[in-house]
């Protein structure tokens, strides 16, 4: 229920802030609106990420998703990309692995044979 008020107060808040800012005389997009759009792109993303899981599972699509946002971020070159695989890595390792988080097995992991698809379900 609080996020349904979130979401209505947030959309009035970017309703009003755009009628704020109409009176512009140079007729640019303020950039509150610009912030307000890039915290929606991102939940969009989180959204993608989330329905991603079930079908390719938890190792391979939180490394993807980290490179992915790195890159979207502007961090382009291949030290950024690889620490952002590896902070992936390590956000996997941590849960499953060290905290024993029990997060479902990806769909893509029954094409495994029966001991890797084993290992990578209780591991990664």
């Amino acid at each position: 229920m609080a996020i349904v008020g979130m979401v209505i107060f947030g959309a009035g808040e970017m309703v009003v802030s755009t009628r704020r800012f109409r009176s512009n005389a140079e007729g640019k997009i303020p950039t509150e609106l610009f912030v307000w759009l890039r915290a929606i792109e991102f939940a969009f993303w989180f959204l993608i990420y989330v329905m991603v899981v079930p079908v390719v599972g938890y190792l391979l699509s939180t490394i993807v998703f980290c490179v992915l946002l790195t890159w979207r971020l502007g961090y382009r070159s291949k030290a950024y990309l690889m620490s952002g695989a590896l902070t992936g890595f390590a956000v996997v390792f941590i849960f499953k692995t060290c905290l024993s988080v029990k997060i479902p097995g990806g769909q893509i992991y029954e094409y495994l044979p029966d001991g890797l698809r084993n290992f990578m379900i209780l591991n990664f």
